[in-house]
């Protein structure tokens, strides 16, 4: 089987000297639901990024579905870059259209630029949005405004874009993090029905531990850039833990 996520030696630097990754190696394979686990600033957000290829890795390699990121042309990327949704923290939608205008714009990779520039849809597009947005519990919010919307509702509609993207990977970064545990949880659970149900690989940013331990097979931890714990996540001891959480006197 073809790893579908391939990180060999990944280090990523941002000047002037602060190392976000730290020789990372890992194999992701098809279908798997991994939580990313770690301090704030252990680098989890700069992994995903470096999976869609908004950032390229100062040294070592990453491979995404078979294609080599820092050799493939920028036509090839952008392609690439269809196949993997991306979901953010504070959402990432526009405030002022309509729940439905926002999932469209994930088939932007899908169609001309002059249609995306003039706001223009297939009708196929629009029942694939309509679709994703039935999905996710809000079928009655279809033409409301997003500025109307609560943040759950708000955050629903982004995974709903993500999805409308057909991709292969989803990340998401910290997709809970400004929710409540009860909005947390219907987060998780559409992301993992997403990963059930359509294949879809997912790599999701977990600030709660409790919660990575029990929507996730695969537990994935970073500290100080460095990948210190990779497996299921029964296997994860409280001593690993510990370590994992702990706040040496140099980072304060």
């Amino acid at each position: 089987m073809i790893n579908i996520i391939e990180a060999t030696n990944v280090t990523k630097r941002f000047p002037p000297k602060v190392t976000a990754l730290q020789n990372v190696s890992i194999k992701i394979e098809p279908g798997e639901f991994i939580a990313i686990i770690g301090l704030s600033g252990a680098g989890k957000s700069t992994f995903l990024r470096t999976i869609n290829g908004t950032l390229t890795p100062t040294e070592g390699k990453m491979r995404v579905l078979d294609k080599d990121l820092k050799a493939i042309p920028n036509k090839e990327r952008i392609a690439l870059r269809r196949k993997i949704g991306f979901i953010f923290q504070q959402f990432n939608l526009v405030k002022q259209i309509s729940a439905l205008d926002n999932v469209l714009t994930g088939r932007i990779g899908y169609n001309p630029h002059w249609r995306t520039l003039s706001g223009i849809y297939s009708q196929d597009d629009i029942n694939l949005a309509t679709y994703y947005l039935r999905e996710v519990g809000l079928s009655d919010k279809i033409e409301q405004r997003v500025d109307q919307l609560s943040g759950g509702q708000q955050q629903r509609v982004a995974i709903a874009r993500a999805v409308c993207q057909e991709p292969e990977i989803l990340l998401a970064d910290e997709p809970m993090a400004s929710l409540d545990p009860k909005l947390s949880e219907i987060v998780l659970q559409l992301l993992q029905k997403f990963n059930r149900d359509r294949g879809i690989t997912v790599l999701v940013n977990i600030h709660v531990l409790e919660l990575a331990r029990r929507y996730s097979r695969r537990i994935i931890a970073f500290k100080k850039g460095a990948l210190v714990f990779d497996g299921p996540n029964d296997k994860l001891t409280n001593e690993e833990i510990e370590n994992i959480y702990k706040i040496e006197d140099n980072d304060i």
